[in-house]
């Protein structure tokens, strides 16, 4: 997971607060440094649970005894919050309310996660992409360049600003315009062959084949003195 929710006023927390009472700095040390280890860990399954070492535990909190890290792990005040199983060795641990302080990348990850359950369960599936995703394809699709299948070219396929610097990158010295013209012509003319998911990789595809084929429009490389 890229990163969790800390509230900023978790001082002012009665839970915090209560865990503190009873194990002093090493209440907020340890809570939020076991929370950390676990965010980390994290895995989109159903039922995940984080299964770790004690003798880990105690070397990342930097404490000097396992039996600090078991009590702490065994208290009442914390039980209310996890569910924790340990013995002498191990530790497992799962958080009910984790996904409510997790980020938004992660919660994208869980809803398609859930989403392909309720496909193989024959249940159909939420279709809820998310907003900024709905709108990164218009804008791609407003430019004709990408589309989430093969589809025949679009009418409105036409040179960016992306495309010519592209073109000036790879040192292209031919008639761009014409060479697009070709490229949309050709494709037109098979729509059914030429299909693509992605039209300015195509199109990128294409003008590397035709300094391929066609030496005289590729210009020199530069070389820096």
């Amino acid at each position: 997971m890229k990163w969790f929710k800390h509230v900023s006023d978790s001082l002012d927390d009665p839970f915090i607060d209560e865990l503190m009472d009873e194990f002093g700095d090493f209440g907020y040390l340890a809570f939020f440094g076991i929370l950390e280890i676990y965010s980390r860990e994290f895995k989109i399954k159903d039922g995940w649970k984080l299964d770790t070492t004690l003798s880990f535990l105690r070397r990342k909190l930097h404490q000097p005894s396992i039996k600090r890290i078991a009590t702490f792990l065994q208290s009442e005040t914390l039980l209310k919050k996890w569910s924790v199983n340990i013995d002498s060795k191990r530790a497992t641990i799962y958080i009910p309310k984790f996904t409510e302080i997790i980020d938004e990348w992660t919660k994208k990850k869980i809803n398609a996660f859930e989403q392909k359950l309720q496909s193989n369960s024959g249940v159909a599936p939420k279709n809820l992409p998310p907003e900024e995703d709905k709108e990164e394809d218009k804008e791609r699709d407003k430019e004709g360049l990408k589309f989430k299948r093969k589809v025949p070219i679009p009418k409105h396929f036409h040179i960016t600003t992306e495309m010519k610097n592209y073109a000036l990158r790879k040192n292209y010295i031919g008639d761009l315009e014409t060479f697009t013209e070709k490229f949309i012509l050709t494709c037109k003319s098979n729509p059914k062959k030429y299909s693509y998911q992605d039209w300015y990789a195509a199109w990128q595809k294409w003008l590397i084949n035709d300094m391929k084929f066609h030496p005289e429009h590729k210009g020199q490389e530069l070389v820096d003195l």
